[in-house]
């Protein structure tokens, strides 16, 4: 359903707001949500990137959006989609 959601271009650009955004993590399309603001100031973010059967998603506490991407950036999600097929 998300993948879905991701390639269409009118929903997916009416999400493009302050809290979800559509980014690209190591080639594939995911949804980046913010979850708000802790008492010490730094975010919670929600990262769901959409594979054929299978969704991944990462929840980061305490970190700002660019370690956020970089970490996911960083997993070998070529490989894990290799495995799920």
């Amino acid at each position: 359903m998300i993948n879905a959601f991701l390639n269409m271009p009118m929903p997916g650009g009416m999400m493009r707001d302050s809290t979800t955004r559509v980014v690209k993590l190591s080639g594939y399309k995911a949804q980046l949500d913010k979850d708000g603001e802790n008492e010490n100031g730094s975010s919670n973010y929600t990262s769901q990137i959409p594979l054929k059967s299978a969704l991944i998603t990462i929840v980061d506490k305490n970190l700002d959006e660019n370690k956020i991407l970089s970490f996911a950036n960083s997993l070998p999600i070529d490989k894990i989609v290799a495995l799920i097929q």
